[in-house]
């Protein structure tokens, strides 16, 4: 999860597989923690470095056998990508005006 400055905005991503607004995130590499997973991901996704703060959150998915885990932190760097592989936008979104999808 990634905050601006005033930690009144939050980071999303809208997906091009599901047409939805969503937290950065993906799979973890062999020879990844999630920790390093999260820093490789933002960069994959969004172009931008950054420093994670500490973890936040975890949440099991049993269904599909996953694990996900939230973490906080800021930008230090990079130059923000329009578009990916994975991801048609990204946008900051007040945390009191989020996105319906």
């Amino acid at each position: 999860m990634m905050l601006n400055e005033n930690k009144d905005r939050i980071l999303l991503v809208k997906r091009e597989d599901i047409p939805a607004w969503d937290l950065l995130g993906g799979r973890l590499n062999d020879d990844e923690n999630p920790t390093q997973c999260a820093v490789r991901e933002v960069i994959e996704e969004t172009g931008y470095i950054i420093n994670i703060y500490k973890k936040i959150g975890e949440y099991h998915r049993i269904q599909f056998n996953d694990i996900q885990h939230i973490f906080l932190g800021s930008i230090t760097g990079g130059k923000e990508i329009k578009t990916g592989d994975e991801i048609s936008k990204i946008n900051w979104f007040k945390l009191n005006r989020l996105p319906f999808l």
